[in-house]
């Protein structure tokens, strides 16, 4: 799935949340938690640079 896509299924569902009337940090929390789930999906190629960003940072720590 193209990143360009999940951009869109995020914005989607956030329009659909707040037109039910939901709270934004509730909101934006669940697509959060949406969009991790999604990244841990995704081929190592595309989330590469995302743990390499993590590994630096627990080196720094």
């Amino acid at each position: 799935m193209p990143i360009e896509i999940f951009y869109l299924v995020i914005f989607a569902l956030f329009l659909l949340f707040l037109l039910l009337g939901m709270h934004i940090h509730t909101v934006l929390l669940s697509i959060g938690v949406l969009g991790i789930i999604i990244l841990e999906g995704l081929p190592t190629s595309q989330r590469s640079c995302k743990s390499n960003r993590i590994e630096s940072l627990q080196v720094i720590r």
